[in-house]
């Protein structure tokens, strides 16, 4: 086998085609169930690697602080709250509102495709 053939001569290659992604514009159906699977995984997880490496940076943060800094985190902001108190309450608050967010990002956006694509493959469970 030469270099970038597939082993079926009939399947393309949608990472090296242009405008392989049969779910840009809904007129311009392409009928590749390959092509469909990495369309679905590129809106499923697409946008959801910028809202992780911030929650991510969020808590690196928090533990970076906690480490190096103590008494910044140990400073106390009103009553009973200290700064590190806050952070890790701010934390607890942004992974929520990021799981609420990826909740309503599927709704919306990736289980109308899978919908379709189960129902372009004839129904499968």
């Amino acid at each position: 086998m030469t270099h970038g053939a597939t082993p079926y001569p009939d399947h393309r290659d949608p990472w090296h085609e242009r405008g392989a992604e049969p779910w840009n514009r809904r007129d311009e159906r392409v009928d590749d169930p390959v092509a469909d699977l990495l369309a679905l995984r590129a809106r499923r997880l697409g946008p959801v690697r910028p809202v992780t490496a911030a929650v991510l940076g969020l808590f690196l943060l928090n533990a970076v602080l906690a480490a190096l800094a103590p008494e910044f985190m140990g400073m106390v902001l009103v009553g009973r709250l200290s700064v590190g108190l806050a952070g890790g309450l701010a934390l607890c608050a942004a992974t929520a509102a990021a799981v609420r967010w990826y909740a309503r990002y599927c709704a919306a956006h990736v289980d109308p495709v899978t919908e379709e694509l189960k129902r372009h493959a004839g129904g499968a469970r």
